[in-house]
């Protein structure tokens, strides 16, 4: 789950969505930063000590990853919704294992 947040933190600068320092970075630049983020506090605070509601919390944030192009708008582009479908799935995934 490190590996996912910290993904979807930078992703946004490899693929070139938006530039450091960008005030109007496209909604999925936010939505992948702040969601990776989130993740990576959650999965961190897990690593020193274990609380159902990282469970819960990586869980919701894995759902609304999973759901976000649609939400957001952003279903018509491909490598975008996949990386956040995938890594949604994989955020899902880990925390529901976890609880």
């Amino acid at each position: 789950m490190v590996a996912l947040g910290g993904w979807l933190v930078v992703s946004p600068l490899v693929l070139q969505q938006a530039t450091p320092g960008d005030a109007w970075a496209p909604p999925t630049t936010w939505n992948f930063v702040i969601t990776g983020a989130l993740a990576l506090l959650v999965a961190v605070t897990a690593l020193v000590e274990w609380a159902e509601w990282q469970g819960w919390l990586g869980l919701a944030l894995g759902a609304w990853l999973t759901v976000s192009p649609w939400g957001i708008g952003f279903a018509d582009m491909p490598i975008t919704q996949a990386i956040a479908v995938l890594c949604g799935a994989g955020i899902a995934f880990l925390s529901g294992w976890a609880l």
